[in-house]
């Protein structure tokens, strides 16, 4: 798993075929099949409709829905955590329909502003400016180089994340604005 993306291990492909959910009909980048929170597998049409670009899956019949790793977490009763510690660690099944990985990202002026709202919802630390100040690094350049102290509180992140969202900001995967600040 060296140079690959992490998302084409666990997509949703992989993971139907994994947990042997039947297929009944493909359309363009949808797949069909037999919901296996609702329908037994004698019945010809599947309800589960399944996302192949967005990793996501739907029931029209139970309106169970969710990620690739919600599908193996369910039906493997176990946490989204654990499903995908076990999903990284599987060989994937490879499946005749391509996936396609289909992540842009952001803009950078976006991705600037996003950013910008960030760093002015952190301060820095006392202990952090003193060893900022031990490297010989000047107040100026601590100033325009807008240097921040990242908290390791997971309900403080979360707060700092909602109150983006509020500011209409959005910080999904696609945004890719907060690499490393994992919540």
């Amino acid at each position: 798993m060296q140079d690959h993306n992490v998302y084409e291990y666990i997509n949703i492909t992989n993971v139907i075929n994994q947990l042997n959910i039947k297929k009944t009909s493909t359309r363009g980048n949808y797949i069909y099949a037999i919901c296996p929170f609702c329908q037994n597998s004698t019945e010809k049409n599947g309800y589960l409709k399944i996302n192949t670009i967005n990793n996501v899956y739907v029931c029209n019949k139970c309106e169970a829905s969710g990620s690739s790793i919600d599908l193996y977490a369910s039906l493997k009763y176990i946490s989204t955590k654990e499903a995908f510690k076990r999903l990284l660690k599987e060989t994937p099944v490879l499946d005749d329909i391509p996936y396609v990985y289909n992540n842009p990202v952001k803009n950078e002026l976006y991705r600037d502003i996003v950013y910008q709202n960030f760093l002015e919802m952190h301060e820095l630390h006392d202990s952090h400016y003193k060893k900022l100040k031990a490297m010989n690094f000047t107040d100026k350049y601590i100033k325009e180089n807008q240097f921040k102290s990242i908290e390791n509180n997971n309900n403080k992140k979360k707060e700092i994340c909602k109150r983006l969202q509020e500011q209409g900001l959005k910080l999904d995967r696609n945004s890719r604005i907060l690499a490393g600040y994992r919540l």
